[in-house]
């Protein structure tokens, strides 16, 4: 879905704003390149309505501006590590404020014409077949690895 399409009213530069806000806020905390803490005590603290949160989260993981290193709980911390502040431009190209439900179909015409151009790169290699191949082998040399020390 283009950004103007978004049926939100909250303006989607302001919340890719948000997602900048979060990545900062979270470096000024971390040692490095890693966060260790509680992500919504960082969160709160920037007045953003928490509405966006996990959607903001999923947005910087999925620009690759942060890995999910270890899930926090009560006794013990969330883990990010912080890979890259993310740009306007890539958080452009990401409707995080859109439910994946109500974006944009894909069209069964742009469907076909993506597998088409898939089996054309492809060339006929039988993919599934590849890596059960590839699978078996390393399974084989792992076992003789194993077996071998």
């Amino acid at each position: 879905m283009a950004v103007s399409e978004s049926p939100h009213t909250e303006p989607v530069s302001t919340a890719h704003g948000y997602c900048i806000a979060l990545y900062d806020a979270l470096s000024a905390k971390a040692d490095g390149d890693t966060f260790t803490g509680k992500v919504t005590e960082v969160y709160q603290t920037l007045g953003i309505s928490n509405q966006y949160y996990s959607r903001i989260i999923r947005a910087l993981v999925e620009v690759g501006s942060i890995e999910h290193v270890q899930r926090g709980h009560h006794k013990r911390p969330t883990i990010y590590r912080l890979i890259d502040r993310p740009t306007r431009e890539q958080l452009e190209q990401y409707d995080f404020l859109t439910p994946g439900t109500k974006r944009k179909r894909v069209t069964d015409k742009e469907l076909l014409q993506r597998l088409e151009k898939l089996e054309r790169s492809t060339q006929g290699i039988d993919v599934i077949a590849a890596f059960t191949n590839l699978e078996a082998r390393i399974k084989a040399l792992e076992k003789k690895q194993s077996g071998g020390t």
